[in-house]
This record gives structure tokens, C-alpha cells and sequence, in this order.
């Protein structure tokens, strides 16, 4: 988790905003962001992809990290800061994300926010196609 939780805070720090702010966006707490960021233990995934859509971390980025046992907080900073470097152009805004979506995301277990993300992605496709 430290690794994730390294790449998160780099991400956040780019768009110039503090874990209280991120909380505010999310609607939870800043102890809870801070424990992410700092990776002491187990957080639930669907507070950690929420995290990440609100610092437009790349929700692949994460799933790696997290996946990766080997994974040191070294890697996630310069995962981080690779993805920033290859970024193109003007950076977006931070999102707002609807505080009934973080409420409905945070109580979902991993399944289900495996397949809700997994609709989205293919809602995504099926735009693309067209």
C-alpha cells in the first residue's frame, strides 16, 4: 500500500491541493486520505479508486501497485512522476465527484466496484467505437 499510497499523494501534490481538500471533495475524512497516502495497513479499494479520481491518478497505475508485493515507495513516486512527464498538454481540473456517488462507492465491496468499473469501461468502448 505504500507504494500506492506514495503515487496518490505525488498525484495530489501536482494539482496543488491538500488531503483536507481531497476529503472535502470526497466526502470523508482527511485522517482516512492521510492513511492511504502514508500506507500503514489495509484501506478498503473502493476509498482508494475514489481517492484516485479525485487526484486523476490512472486507476491502472494503482491496481499495479497495489498488486505488486515488491512495490517500495520509490516506485510509486516515480510511477507518479512518469505519468505527470508523459502528460500532454494543459492538465483538466480536478473532478467534483457528486458526494452520493463517494457514498454509494465507499460501501460497495471490491466485487462490486470491480463491476461497476468494468460497465463504465465498456460504456467508455462503446463511445469510442462510435
Amino acid at each position: 500500500m505504500k507504494a500506492a499510497g506514495a503515487y496518490l499523494r505525488v498525484m495530489r501534490e501536482r494539482l496543488g491541493i491538500s488531503q483536507a481538500e481531497v476529503a472535502r471533495r470526497i466526502n470523508v475524512s482527511s485522517s482516512q486520505v492521510h492513511r492511504i497516502e502514508e500506507g500503514p495497513g489495509e484501506t478498503r479499494a473502493s476509498l482508494v479508486a475514489t481517492v484516485a479520481l479525485a487526484v486523476e491518478a490512472d486507476p491502472e497505475d494503482v491496481i499495479k501497485l497495489l498488486a505488486d508485493s515488491n512495490a517500495t515507495e520509490q516506485i510509486g513516486i516515480e510511477m507518479a512522476q512518469s505519468r505527470i512527464k508523459n502528460r500532454s498538454g494543459i492538465l483538466p481540473s480536478p473532478p467534483i465527484i457528486h458526494p452520493e456517488i463517494t457514498n454509494i462507492a465507499l460501501k460497495m465491496t471490491e466485487f462490486q466496484l470491480g463491476k461497476w468499473v468494468s460497465v463504465g469501461e465498456r460504456m467508455i468502448e462503446d463511445r469510442v467505437k462510435r
